[in-house]
């Protein structure tokens, strides 16, 4: 068969393994291979599509949604990780478009990677060595991390960590701590008869003497009174107030207290109450509730509050400066958070009167109100407090004439103090640190409420934003309850107060569900996985907003998840099933009018047999989902849910991969790998990152090599910097042309000519093998024979084809890409077109064939086609 005849068999079918001659012979094609690697099990499903566009085997490749499939680009050496006897993960971090990092914790360790001017590399300290801070979390731990990322801040949960955030400040300048929430989460109030009271201590009867307050029998307590703190007496015979502590001391039995102001003496027989809008305080229970794993909880103690007021009047007079401002000396009024302050004026007035408010205790004021009168306007004014402790004033401005007559209120009101537990001394008594104020010392509470996350209780597993919300997810004392923050504009991320208005917090618990949350994943809607399957919340209207008030669940299918993170994709989101073997897609079905989850892995099951650890998504050039696999195995998945592509393959390299993770660059999305592998005898971890598709128009700069170095320079036969591959054998493709493999030594190789640029890593196999040729093409269970192939390439610099059953050696040919008129002192360019070629073999009964590259160079297949013979 001529060439141009066989041209145009190549070209006349799309999509089939098509007969085209006698029962004894047929000419077949296959045109794309979108079908990707399929399962063994489908070696006999000639009635589905795919079969004609699907491979036996696709190692090392990647499918173009045209249809071709390619030798994946190889990977670049960036560093070894700190301790490469120990695990290790990758978290992407995007600050922007055009700067992304990827974050590196090992054990108790964060690094920082980041590309800049086309290199990757660690971040370095203005010093110049590697930048590091410190991790609460050990290699252990790294595999049930999940995150969320709000601008410049990188949300982390685990189940045995309190959430922790992770802040980038600059390049090199990041922090991690833990996420101080203060009002909630609670778990339900108390609805028992045990009570909580906040300590106060007695003064038994002592004199005072030199402005000093005596509590016996109470031990040292020196962290309730700080220097500098307020405290009140109560009950007393004289003197009840407020007072400043100058100094403590403490011998037992005694702990004296001097104060900053004089003090009358007296003889005391009250209370003393520490601050109770900061500080440190002790809390009492009436019945065992506190463990030393509630160290770290919150705690809110409900305590009534009287009504507190001020009221007097203004006559202004002119200050020193002659300038017509008047002021006075007021009095004042404190509200709490929550609290409600009413302000009225009376009398007859010219002026401008100006409410006022402090939040640090009088020092600076704000004007929150301003009222101007000609001797015929007043204030009538109220408000909740939205801040923890204010005071309030009236302030006379521009005074003219007459007296102001002012009443200031602070309603009496129901005080959600909040306490955070440092330290328990026994099963009725701890020791908290004041998080929001609370409302009085010395009275017995049933209105108070643990937190609903501690070392006690657990801590969340999951999170995600969503409508102006950090929501959080499961935990051991609560698996199937969502927790979501207040909502403001920007964000009050910590704020857990639960409440009914629409911006408050709330809680919501799968009452439907047994099964525990393993994910949030956030969308049109907040999608929590499951172990059972996901479930959809959002608002009753797609319009409206979220709020605690209108708040609906909708059960979305039965496939449970694991406790991987799950991915957004354009079109829905993609998780992992909790078997790990099953990849699902879950996306809204208008037909169900709900999300619906669809197995990606159903016709190449076998492509996740170990089991998936960790998902990570790319975007640009092409979409392509990452799976990480349990044996070290890579599982890539050309995805295009609206052009119905998913094509799956599988990458292995000279050792395991371990984790992976994709952030934006210039014009491809970076792909970034931990991999293990054994190097001169060792075990090491390296972070690596994979090339560009697009390598540009230069042949040297083709990247088809695993843990590689590129030399890019004067022309030399030495190449050092391969430190990273001591005692390995490595392939070379110097100035564009294949080179043979040499082994490093002393972390260098010599080449056998002089070259300029030169790539050097770890070979890898590309493999192409399409599904059987069709029982009953020819005959059932015929022996067949592949007499020709024609193959369609595309930038292709090297390339075998073969059988695996071809011979006793096994042998592959090379396709020979060099014409005639090449010129010979350089390496051929890049082949795009067709090429037919005699095949090697005998007969026998699957007609194999299989296409590969084993060399440093590129390969990619368009279509095959092949002349077939039956005996």
């Amino acid at each position: 068969m001529n060439k141009t005849k066989y041209i145009i068999i190549l070209l006349a079918f799309m999509f089939l393994w098509l007969p085209v001659a006698s029962a004894k012979d047929a000419r077949i094609i296959q045109n794309n291979f979108v079908g990707g690697e399929l399962s063994p099990l489908m070696d006999a499903r000639t009635d589905i599509d795919k079969y004609y566009s699907g491979c036996r085997s696709l190692q090392n490749c990647l499918v173009y949604p045209q249809g071709g499939a390619f030798k994946r680009p190889g990977t670049e050496y960036v560093a070894e990780v700190p301790d490469s006897t120990k695990t290790t993960r990758l978290i992407p971090f995007r600050y922007s478009d055009t700067d992304a990092y990827v974050i590196e914790f090992s054990d108790n360790l964060i690094r920082f990677y980041k590309t800049t001017n086309g290199t990757p590399g660690l971040v370095q300290t203005d010093g110049g060595s590697t930048y590091s801070i410190i991790s609460p979390y050990s290699s252990s731990d790294l595999a049930l991390l999940q995150y969320a990322q709000a601008g410049d801040v990188l949300y982390l949960t685990h189940p045995d960590y309190p959430p922790h955030r992770l802040i980038r400040t600059s390049n090199n300048n990041w922090s991690i701590s833990e996420v101080e929430f203060i009002r909630g989460p609670f778990l339900r109030e108390n609805d028992t008869d045990t009570t909580i009271k906040i300590t106060a201590f007695s003064i038994d009867g002592v004199d005072i003497v030199a402005d000093t307050f005596t509590i016996s029998n109470d031990g040292d307590l020196s962290e309730y009174f700080a220097i500098g703190s307020t405290f009140t007496v109560h009950g007393s015979t004289a003197n009840d107030g407020t007072w400043t502590v100058a100094s403590v001391s403490y011998s037992s039995p005694d702990f004296v207290i001097t104060t900053s102001e004089d003090i009358t003496d007296a003889t005391l027989d009250g209370k003393v109450w520490p601050n109770l809008s900061e500080g440190k305080v002790q809390l009492i229970a009436s019945d065992p509730i506190f463990d030393s794993d509630h160290v770290g909880a919150l705690w809110q103690i409900t305590i009534p509050k009287d009504a507190d007021i001020a009221y007097g009047s203004l006559n202004a007079v002119e200050d020193s400066t002659g300038a017509g401002n008047h002021t006075s000396t007021y009095g004042y009024v404190d509200v709490i958070h929550g609290q409600t302050i009413t302000v009225t004026t009376a009398g007859t007035w010219t002026a401008i009167a100006s409410l006022e408010k402090s939040i640090d205790s009088g020092t600076t004021w704000k004007s929150v109100h301003q009222t101007t009168s000609v001797n015929d306007n007043q204030i009538s004014y109220s408000a909740v407090e939205d801040e923890d402790l204010a005071r309030y004033r009236i302030n006379c401005i521009e005074y003219t004439s007459g007296t102001i007559k002012y009443n200031m209120t602070a309603e009496s009101y129901e005080v959600n103090g909040v306490v955070e537990i440092y330290t328990v001394a026994s099963s009725v008594l701890a020791a908290g640190e004041i998080k929001s104020v609370i409302g009085a010392a010395d009275v017995e509470t049933k209105n108070w409420s643990e937190g609903a996350w501690s070392d006690y209780r657990g801590w969340p597993v999951a999170l995600a934003f969503f409508e102006q919300r950090l929501f959080f997810g499961g935990n051991d004392y609560e698996p199937t309850t969502v927790w979501g923050s207040v909502s403001l504009p920007g964000g009050d991320y910590h704020n857990f107060e639960a409440g009914a208005d629409d911006d408050d917090a709330l809680v919501l618990t799968l009452a439907e569900s047994q099964d525990p949350i393993k994910w949030l994943a956030a969308g049109k809607r907040l999608i929590v996985g499951t172990a059972g399957g996901p479930y959809a919340l959002g608002a009753s209207s797609s319009t409206a907003p979220l709020t605690p008030t209108n708040l609906i669940v909708d059960p979305q299918g039965a496939q449970g998840a694991a406790s991987i993170q799950a991915i957004k994709t354009p079109l829905g989101y993609v998780y992992i099933e909790r078997g790990l073997r099953k990849l699902d897609e879950l996306t809204y079905n208008w037909e169900r009018d709900q999300l619906v989850a669809v197995d990606l892995t159903r016709l190449a099951s076998h492509i996740t047999d170990s089991g998936i650890k960790e998902l990570a998504f790319q975007l640009r050039p092409e979409p392509i989902i990452w799976d990480v696999r349990t044996d070290g195995k890579l599982a890539a998945l050309t995805y295009l849910r609206e052009e119905n592509i998913s094509a799956w393959t599988y990458q292995v390299t000279y050792g395991n991969f371990e984790s992976v993770a994709v952030i934006p660059g210039s014009e491809e999305d970076e792909v970034w790998f931990v991999v293990n592998r054994t190097i001169n005898g060792s075990t090491v971890r390296y972070v690596e990152r994979m090339k560009e598709w697009d390598w540009g128009d230069d042949q040297e700069d083709e990247f088809f090599v695993d843990c590689g170095y590129t030399y890019d320079s004067t022309p030399t036969d030495t190449i050092t910097g391969l430190d990273h591959l001591e005692g390995e054998t490595v392939s070379i493709l110097a100035d564009g042309a294949n080179h043979a493999d040499k082994t490093v030594s002393g972390g260098s190789i010599t080449l056998d000519r002089n070259a300029s640029v030169v790539q050097v890593g770890l070979p890898y196999t590309a493999v192409i093998k399409p599904m059987k040729i069709p029982l009953g093409l020819l005959s059932t269970a015929s022996y067949k024979r592949v007499a020709k192939i024609g193959l369609n390439f595309y930038k292709t610099g090297y390339a075998e084809y073969g059988s695996i059953n071809s011979g006793a050696d096994d042998d592959m040919l090379p396709v020979i890409f060099r014409e005639a008129d090449d010129t010979m002192d350089s390496p051929p360019p890049l082949f795009t077109g067709a090429k037919e070629l005699d095949f090697p073999g005998g007969y026998e009964q699957e007609g194999t064939i299989m296409v590969q590259s084993d060399k440093p160079m590129p390969m990619c297949v368009l279509s095959m086609a092949a002349l077939v013979e039956a005996e």
